[in-house]
């Protein structure tokens, strides 16, 4: 076990020093909240220096679980000592137990001390090094790095380094409301809009429940997530019955953004997000996207507009969303789509008595499930 945790974030050094308080303050909430939920109020988190330490008994899953968290840059777990020769020497042999079943390539010691204290950088790294003698020494491109870190007040050595996410604190930037599929996109688009600070509510248009995806996000977000379900086959059918044809795609997806709108506006939530690329299928060409777009209020953000599907596959299974894709092709899609309406034809159709009918009826059947994780 290591004497505890030492976190960087990323993006929060740019802000001055105000935003840099409260978004330090987000980040160690968020934090607290996940050692919350693996019963861990054992572990004290402080800051010092821009630094967040977390003290006390940890392994190396619990690392890899915190280091999962957006605004994290990255998570060392660290053995703490005295900022004297004879203490670091401890430290070092500690470590060098603990790092027993590591075998890097190579390694070199980078040493960090305040200016005023007498040891040299040298020193410390010769004396720490002496207790990784079994490990391929590189100066100059080593695979492993051993972290020393030696301030007048406290100073730790480690070299497990997990890379987070980096990004903003969840919640930090405002809240926006996900049309969220059971797909690949939509999954991925939220949780690039997450890493930028969003706090998100989920928009499932279906019956089959995204517990899993709700799970996986809230990994990241150290906060419980919002989903929010409606029933979509009863409009398709009526769209479908009404004989919509080639422009049902369309409606269908319009009808999304109406319906989104409103949950929006009543959770206060500042814009819709869509996993929309531009040219992926019939509905989100450019014509379509801004003649739909041009039928509501809402802001809209498509953080994948420009990034092809190889590119979204490869987010999808960096983050670990790709594993529970689960979409199965739509029955109503028409053989030939329309891609290319234009706003005034749309917004013809969208205030017609049919469509107006269709919408009428299709929330009368919204039953709304806000389902909440409850953690320990």
């Amino acid at each position: 076990m290591y004497d505890g945790i030492v976190i960087h974030y990323a993006e929060i050094f740019l802000k001055g020093p105000s935003v840099k308080r409260k978004f330090e303050q987000i980040l160690i909430c968020r934090l607290q909240e996940k050692l919350k939920w693996k019963e861990r109020l054992d572990l004290k988190i402080s800051l010092k220096e821009h630094t967040i330490l977390i003290k006390g008994p940890v392994d190396l899953t619990l690392v890899e679980y915190l280091a999962k968290t957006f605004g994290v840059r990255y998570a060392l777990p660290v053995v703490f000592c005295k900022s004297s020769i004879n203490s670091i020497c401890e430290a070092s042999s500690r470590l060098s137990v603990l790092a027993q079943n590591h075998n890097p390539l190579s390694f070199r010691v980078k040493p960090k001390k305040e200016k005023l204290l007498s040891l040299s950088s040298k020193t410390i790294e010769y004396e720490i090094a002496s207790f990784f003698q079994h490990w391929p020494l590189d100066l100059n491109n080593p695979t492993c790095i051993i972290y020393a870190v030696i301030k007048k007040q406290y100073a730790y050595i480690g070299f497990h380094r997990v890379n987070g996410p980096g990004g903003l604190p969840y919640g930090s930037s405002g809240r926006v409301l996900v049309l969220i599929s059971r797909g690949i996109d939509s999954t991925v688009a939220a949780w690039l809009m997450a890493m930028r600070g969003c706090e998100l509510s989920l928009l499932h248009f279906g019956e089959e429940p995204v517990d899993k995806i709700k799970e996986l996000l809230e990994q990241y977000s150290g906060k419980p997530i919002k989903v929010f379900l409606i029933p979509h086959k009863i409009l398709l059918q009526k769209f479908q019955d009404r004989e919509a044809e080639k422009h049902l795609c369309i409606f269908c997806k319009t009808a999304m953004y109406i319906a989104g709108e409103i949950i929006a506006n009543n959770i206060k939530a500042q814009a819709l997000v869509t996993g929309e690329n531009l040219g992926q299928v019939a509905s989100q060409t450019l014509d379509n996207m801004v003649s739909m777009t041009s039928m509501v209020d809402a802001v809209i953000l498509r953080p994948l507009i420009a990034l092809n599907k190889e590119e979204i596959i490869d987010l999808a299974k960096e983050i670990g969303s790709y594993l529970l894709y689960n979409n199965p092709s739509c029955p109503f899609v028409p053989k030939h789509p329309y891609t290319a309406m234009k706003k005034e034809k749309l917004h013809h159709y969208i205030h017609s008595s049919v469509f107006k009918q269709c919408i009428s009826e299709w929330q009368a059947s919204w039953n709304f499930q806000k389902t909440h994780n409850k953690k320990a």
